[in-house]
Parts: structure tokens; sequence; C-alpha cells
């Protein structure tokens, strides 16, 4: 594949971060950012997918190996953090993301999360064969902390293999407390050394005199540089990956054949036992299944012609269960007509708000309306206008690049 798909995954509380890297030269081509994954699934299927997860939902840290362990690692370390940790061992899932003599630096992060991601990118039909944590994509030299600003957080990566994810108020504590921590472990620290130490942030826009590491005894280098294009490029070089043991995922090549193993046991044992007449009936069933296999998918194209690509099985019989459900709700449609009536005149009255979806729930009495704009001042100029005739609520406002996006909830005043 020419270019990979970087994704930044956290919770629903943080926006999906994108980016697409040319793989010959590793040169962001795109980015941007989305609110459901769903969104990037059409650009996943002809590319190499590595998804960065939000560290705030895992802890990286280091352990000793005892002698004689190093074989047996990825079922010693668990239980080697199990006083450390705040839940049961069975609980969490335990990635080691290096080795080093005998230190190994693992990531570890509760099954409940990750099956939560994986459930996700299932849902969206996006598969990724590398997790990473995302801090260990912030460039980083052994002399400097490194800060990078992504959106509303900061990701804070202070050694090879470990760093955190948080908001602006930890700055400064991160920034005294790694100074304190380089002056108590390295007593022979030279003077040429000590001089060398800094602490080093990227922002899409260089922060003001006041922020909150300028009192630190420490210089302080900022760059300016878009946060999800510096991660894209970084990941290329990072070999961590969370997938491993029960999240390892399978080889394309089994993955390929696995349907079909069953059948060609069964092939060998018939062809054996009963001879070519009955090899020929079986490869007659398997035609049979492929042409049945063939009318279906032709059924699901001429029902939904604007899915192009059936990338597999389970895809096709998830969209046409939609579509079903979708057609059973279907009476629900006549009570938006009187909706669509008296809107559209409302609409009109500001100039520049563009419709994007609309969405009835009948069991609400409620019409949820979702609109792009300009500004967020058009926004509340139609939030006044419909309040006029509707009891109005509008959401969270999320502003991405020139657009402004949100939604309405509308119901019939009372």
């Amino acid at each position: 594949m020419s270019e990979r798909l970087i994704i930044r995954i956290s919770d629903a509380s943080q926006p999906i971060y994108w980016a697409q890297v040319r793989a010959n030269d590793n040169q962001v081509v795109e980015s941007g950012s989305c609110q459901q994954l769903s969104a990037l699934t059409e650009q996943a299927q002809t590319r190499r997918v590595v998804v960065l997860v939000d560290s705030t939902w895992l802890t990286l840290t280091s352990v000793t190996l005892p002698p004689g362990s190093r074989r047996q690692r990825d079922k010693v370390v668990p239980y080697l953090l199990e006083e450390a940790l705040a839940e049961e061992v069975e609980a969490v899932h335990v990635s080691i993301v290096d080795t080093q003599a005998d230190t190994a630096h693992v990531a570890v992060v509760a099954h409940q999360q990750m099956q939560a991601w994986q459930h996700a990118l299932d849902e969206a039909g996006i598969d990724a064969r590398q997790w990473i944590p995302d801090v260990l994509c912030v460039p980083w030299s052994s002399d400097s902390l490194s800060l990078l600003a992504l959106g509303e957080q900061w990701l804070c990566r202070f050694s090879a293999n470990q760093g955190v994810v948080g908001s602006a108020d930890w700055l400064a504590f991160w920034g005294q407390a790694w100074w304190q921590h380089r002056q108590d472990s390295e007593e022979t620290l030279s003077p040429e050394q000590a001089d060398s130490l800094t602490i080093k942030g990227y922002v899409d826009d260089k922060p003001q005199a006041d922020n909150p590491l300028s009192a630190l005894p420490l210089p302080v280098e900022w760059q300016s540089d878009h946060a999800m294009h510096l991660l894209a490029v970084q990941s290329h070089g990072v070999t961590a990956n969370l997938l491993t043991g029960g999240y390892r995922p399978q080889s394309q090549t089994k993955q390929t054949l696995r349907p079909f193993l069953p059948a060609a046991c069964l092939l060998i044992a018939m062809a054996g036992l009963l001879g070519v007449e009955q090899w020929l009936s079986i490869r007659d069933t398997q035609q049979q299944a492929r042409a049945l296999r063939g009318q279906s998918e032709a059924l699901f194209r001429q029902t939904l012609p604007e899915y192009e690509r059936i990338p597999t099985r389970s895809y096709m019989v998830r969209q046409m269960d939609a579509e079903i459900a979708r057609l059973e709700n279907q009476q629900h449609d006549a009570a938006l007509l009187p909706w669509l009536v008296e809107l559209a005149p409302l609409l009109e009255d500001v100039p520049g708000i563009e419709l994007e979806a609309l969405r009835y729930q009948a069991n609400r009495e409620a019409l949820i309306l979702r609109a792009t704009g300009n500004d967020f001042a058009q926004f509340e100029r139609l939030r006044a206008t419909l309040s006029k005739h509707y009891a109005t609520d509008l959401g969270q406002l999320n502003r991405s690049g020139e657009t402004v996006s949100g939604e309405f909830t509308l119901r019939s005043q009372s």
C-alpha cells in the first residue's frame, strides 16, 4: 500500500484525529478530525492502518525481570505488577513495548477499554494491526522533556518508553518533577550536561510568555508544528504494539484460508473414502455455494447501491439488518413531515446555516437537527428563531477549521 492511515482514538469526549502519510517519503498528505470512526471506513480499505491510542487510558511503566525469566516474560510480568495495580491482574492487558537487559517496559490497559476500542474499529470495518500509545510518537531525546499540545490535551514524554497525557494544568508539575528526577538520579551530571537539559514544546501556535513553564529553572524551546502531522510522521519508527497476547492479529494468510479449511479437510476425507464421484459432488456443492453468495451480493448491491465494496460477509449482513430495521421503523417518517413544513421558512431566516441531518425520535416526540455554519453567532440566531415555535435545546458546538457544527433538539411547546 502506498499510504498509511494514522488514526488517534480516545473516548467519546475527544475527537478522532487522523492523517494520511505517504509510504515512500513519510510525508503527510492529508489530515483532519471527525466524531465517528465510520467516517474513515473508505480511507481505511486501501491503506495500512496504524492506531494511536490515548495514553490517558493506559499506564506506561517498567519492571525488573527475575533471572532466567526472559523466555516466560509475557506470563511473568503481569504478576510482577500485581501490587502496583489498582485492579485485578485478570482485568488488565499487559503488553511489553520494549526490553532492555533485565528491564521490561510495559503498557497496562484494562481489558474493557481494549475491547471497547476493538469493537468501535470492527463496527467501522477498520482493520488495524498496530496500536501504539500516542505519547511514544512524541519526538524525544535523552536530555529533554517533550510536550505536545493536541486539542485540549497535552502529551508529555519523559523517557524513551514512558509518558503521560493530561490537561495544561499539569505542565508545571511535569516540568518540576522531571527536573527534580534528573537532579536526584544523575548525581555525576557535569555542568555541560546540566546546561543541555531543556523542555521542548510542540504547539500549533507559540504560547504566551507567561505560560506555566516559564517559572522553571530550565530553558523552554517552542516549535510550531501541526500535532497530528508530527505524531503520524514519528509513528513510522515506533515498533511498540499493544496488540499482543490474546489481541495479537492473525496473519492475513490465516484469515484468508480459515473459512476454507473445514471444506478442504472434508474434501480430502471424502475423496479418499468415496472416490472421484463423491469428490465431484462436493465440488458441485461448493459451486452452488459460490453461486448463492454471488446472488446474495448482487441482491445486496441492487437493494443498497451506495455500498460498492463488500469486504466481508458479516459486513453485508450488518448493513442488510440495518436497512431492514430502518424499513420497519418507517412509520415514524409520517410524523416528520409536519416538522419539515414548519422548519423550512425558519431555516431560511438564518442564512449561512446548512442542514446536515434530521432524526425524529418518536418515543421522545423530538426532532434532532444537525447543522453546520460559519460561526457560533449563526447558531445563536437560529436558536432564538426556533425557540419562538419549539422547546429548543442547543447541544455542544464544535469548530473544525472554518466550519462550526452542532445539534438542536426540538420538541413541541406544551
